[in-house]
């Protein structure tokens, strides 16, 4: 069967309809991985906020670090991935987002945790 014939075919439509549908639908899995991934990026931005802040106490120098650490290099990955056309999707992209989220949430965490000891030492 040729494309000519496959025009006038009504179930290779429909086939190519319901393929389509499936393409642009989000799935339930995806839409909780979207919002941990938010939930993740908003906590790692205020640990990453809060750090800075409380280190250098300029709320500027805090607002370059949560750009800086939170937003500007997963972008940059982002960027350098959607170099592969397998990469050019929202899943991929979030997924993206959401590995470098943990990264600097544990990143912000384990220097709050030598910020904290270190505090606690100089006083003891």
């Amino acid at each position: 069967m040729n494309d000519s014939e496959n025009m006038y075919d009504p179930e290779v439509g429909a086939r190519d309809r319901d393929v389509e549908k499936r393409k642009n639908k989000l799935s339930v899995g995806f839409v909780v991985f979207l919002i941990a991934t938010i939930i993740l990026v908003t906590l790692s931005s205020l640990a990453s906020f809060s750090l800075a802040f409380v280190q250098s106490g300029n709320i500027a120098t805090a607002i370059g670090s949560v750009i800086g650490h939170s937003h500007f290099f997963p972008l940059v990955t982002i960027a350098i991935a959607s170099f592969w056309q397998s990469m050019r999707n929202m899943r991929s992209r979030t997924k993206i987002y959401f590995f470098w989220s943990i990264l600097t949430l544990l990143a912000a965490l384990s220097q709050w945790a030598k910020y904290l000891t270190s505090g606690l030492s100089a006083l003891g």
